[in-house]
């Protein structure tokens, strides 16, 4: 699994290099630094999941979450695991819990654009890594929680279940071992997609450079495609000023790399992305308004 996760990784790895037009020996890239680390958050989130974890979760604080995100306590969970774990261990839990009729197929579309989240070993270390200060790389998180609890509130459904979250079957089966195998896929599935889009964001950053466009703009068009190469290009070419709201921009909107793997994740559920694609559009745009304005405040830029 190591060797597979390393050839994966120097895909990547080598867009980012192109992109930034040369040799980035001595500058950490996020995708170098955090597809690896991915791996144990996908088996803890299968370990958490199978233990039961959703339905303490809900019965502790789901009560306090539907009050101040208006919607089923029982997503809860998804919600936590979303900034825990990133992406998509957010939407598989999603997609668990209206697989256990733990909420309702509206409910479950909607909370889809809050739940997918990208967690802290990229954003923290992985960001704040490429920028040389943790700090930028907090506070890019902070705003995606800031984001995310908006886009919950804009798109909350009128009217949301009560339902109590269904137990667990089989939890004397439940073990590291079987939670490691089964994140077994589900790490080479992102894998997978990451190899297809990271060759796609470096041609297109290629063919936008070819045609002399704007920096600004080929730094969008990469955080619409892929966030770990627009992540690289956007701190390399770009002033920090601009740089972390177009970074908190390319977290919130997550890119067409993150957009698949969410559909691969709800795949089985039946569950819609329409909801999912307007909220994250929603959280990327507010993210960029909310990160300009702090570092103003801040005096950090």
């Amino acid at each position: 699994m190591a060797v597979v996760l390393r050839c994966i990784c120097a895909v990547p790895d080598t867009a980012s290099r192109n992109l930034l037009g040369g040799d980035t020996q001595g500058s950490p890239t996020p995708c170098k630094q955090s597809y690896p680390s991915l791996f144990p958050f996908i088996a803890l989130n299968a370990l958490f999941s199978a233990s039961g974890g959703t339905q303490k979760a809900a019965k502790l604080f789901g009560g306090a979450f539907s009050r101040l995100f208006g919607t089923s306590g029982n997503l809860c969970a998804p919600f936590l695991v979303g900034l825990i774990s990133g992406f998509p261990s957010g939407a598989e839990s999603v997609s668990e819990v209206y697989q256990r009729s733990g909420c309702k197929k509206e409910e479950a579309e909607r909370a889809l654009a809050f739940c997918s989240n990208a967690g802290p070993a990229f954003v923290v270390a992985g960001l704040g890594g490429i920028f040389g200060n943790i700090g930028y790389g907090a506070l890019i998180y902070a705003v995606q929680i800031l984001s995310a609890w908006l886009t919950a509130r804009l798109f909350k459904p009128k009217h949301h279940s009560d339902i109590p979250m269904p137990g667990v079957a089989h939890k004397s089966r439940i073990s590291l071992v079987s939670a490691v195998t089964a994140s077994v896929l589900p790490m080479l599935n992102i894998c997978a997609f990451v190899l297809i889009f990271s060759p796609v964001a470096a041609l297109a950053e290629l063919g936008l450079s070819a045609v002399g466009a704007p920096e600004i703009i080929r730094a969008l068009a990469l955080s619409f495609i892929e966030i770990t190469n627009a992540s690289a290009f956007i701190a390399a070419r770009l002033p920090i000023s601009i740089a972390l709201p177009c970074c908190s921009f390319a977290v919130c909107w997550s890119g067409l790399c993150v957009h698949s793997q969410t559909a691969a994740a709800v795949s089985e559920s039946g569950l819609s992305l329409k909801f999912y694609l307007a909220g994250k559009l929603f959280s990327a745009v507010t993210a960029f308004l909310l990160t300009r304005i702090l570092i103003l405040l801040l005096s950090w830029c």
